[in-house]
């Protein structure tokens, strides 16, 4: 009975094991599958999916849209000079990120979590003004327009009103107030987020940021790893 005993322990070791491979083996199969990050530049994303490399290239279409290198930080910086209303400009951060992205901690790819909804992340009001967290005091959301298109991304745009304290007083008003507008827009594969903080508009239009990248700033992908990025 004891030789038995033993010998069904080992055989259930055994088997625990092959499932314990077989799965591991399922899960490199699957992400080697995945879309993974590959490369930045400035204005460009490139990735790998399902063995074939793509590149997402952010391009505008006019000369007052611009696009600076990206940092340590960010994918880079978007800003345009008169598009917010009679010469006033926008601009701010933005970043890629694919399904998998590199987290150099763990030396791996590592998938992203599920993305928020224009609905729960207006909610949550927590955002990034440049290198500041603009927190839920400092943010009255505005509107939500959903079905926003750059290319062959799509998504949505949660445009709030921003209030900057003085930083010795901060019982006093807000020092700076401003619009900000959120974009996120992804496919399967990729996701496009942007945030283009603007003075608040003279009439009342705070979306025009968002309707002048719309019509003049695109989203190219290709099926080439070499497509250079625009500058």
């Amino acid at each position: 009975m004891i030789i038995w005993a033993f010998q069904m322990g080992r055989l259930i070791s055994f088997s625990n094991a092959l499932v314990l491979l077989a799965t591991t083996l399922g899960m490199a199969h699957a992400d080697d599958n995945a879309c993974r990050f590959a490369q930045k530049g400035r204005g460009s994303f490139k990735v790998t999916d399902r063995g074939e490399k793509w590149t997402y290239v952010l391009q505008p279409m006019h000369p007052r849209w611009e696009i600076s290198p990206p940092d340590r930080h960010f994918g880079g910086y978007l800003s345009c000079k008169d598009c917010a209303s009679a010469s006033t400009g926008a601009g701010g951060q933005f970043y890629w990120d694919a399904q998998y992205h590199w987290e150099v901690p763990s030396y791996s790819y590592v998938q992203k979590p599920p993305s928020v909804t224009a609905v729960e992340r207006s909610e949550r009001r927590t955002e990034w003004l440049g290198y500041w967290v603009l927190r839920p005091n400092q943010l009255e959301t505005r509107g939500i327009r959903e079905g926003v298109k750059l290319g062959p991304l799509s998504g949505y745009a949660i445009l709030y009103r921003y209030q900057l304290p003085h930083i010795s007083e901060p019982n006093k008003p807000a020092t700076v107030v401003g619009s900000l507008i959120v974009i996120d827009v992804k496919d399967g594969c990729v996701e496009f987020n942007a945030s283009l903080a603007s003075k608040p508009a003279a009439d009342g239009n705070d979306w025009m940021p968002l309707d002048s990248l719309l019509s003049e700033v695109v989203i190219k992908k290709s099926w080439d790893a070499d497509v250079k990025s625009p500058g």
